[in-house]
């Protein structure tokens, strides 16, 4: 399992939130975006998977019985998603395959933005597809090694994600992949990216309501 985020803070020139709202709706978003100057931008972060994704797909893909705490949970009747959220995080250490952090019923991270060390518990959040700015894209290498490929985009719009202290991108499980607050509904950080220049040196964000923010993910699955 691999990932790799492309990340760019690009200024806004004095656009609002509806502008680039209007522009998704439309199918122009992509035209718009690259008429604006992009002010930092971070390519192939690559992303730390860790280990309970494995076990999750062990148990949904081969009925290995459950995977660990709090993966396994099906309570809702809802559709559960390893890959249900990105957050805005203000971790600074590098990820590990062991890191881990999950719960259930807890009122003080119940949303898509309050996952732990969130650099915004209004707006850090961003679902999988029903936040993208553009359909997914999935396709499978062509020549070489077996591999499928899942690519999401996500924008934060000026008054979205605004933070002086953004360190990290989280990915995280829910038991609602569609839903963004429950307070029973189980929840965990699957993934993580400590962003960082292109000599690999780890950098702050700073993301001001005069940009926005740009965050393009792809997952990659390779079969051994």
């Amino acid at each position: 399992m691999q990932g790799r985020f492309d990340i760019s803070l690009i200024g806004a020139r004095g656009l609002k939130d509806h502008d680039f709202d209007q522009a998704v709706r439309e199918g122009r978003i992509d035209e718009l975006l690259k008429e604006l100057p992009v002010e930092r931008h971070f390519a192939n972060q690559r992303n730390r998977i860790m280990d309970n994704m494995a076990g999750y797909m062990l148990d949904n893909l081969f009925s290995l019985g459950n995977c660990g705490f709090p993966y396994y949970y099906r309570s809702t009747g809802a559709p559960e998603a390893a890959l249900a959220n990105v957050c805005l995080l203000t971790t600074d250490g590098e990820p590990t395959y062991t890191e881990d952090w999950g719960l259930v019923n807890s009122n003080s991270y119940k949303t898509i933005h309050t996952s732990f060390e969130s650099a915004n518990t209004s707006s850090g959040g961003k679902r999988f597809e029903e936040d993208q700015i553009s359909a997914w894209e999935i396709w499978a290498d062509s020549v070489g090694r077996e591999a499928v490929h899942f690519r999401n985009r996500f924008l934060y719009t000026p008054t979205q994600g605004v933070s002086s202290s953004i360190r990290s991108v989280g990915i995280h499980y829910r038991e609602n992949g569609d839903g963004t607050d429950s307070y029973s509904e189980a929840r965990a950080r699957i993934g993580r990216v400590r962003i960082k220049d292109a000599g690999g040196v780890p950098v702050i964000l700073n993301k001001l309501i005069t940009q926005v923010l740009l965050i393009e993910y792809t997952f990659t699955l390779v079969a051994m």
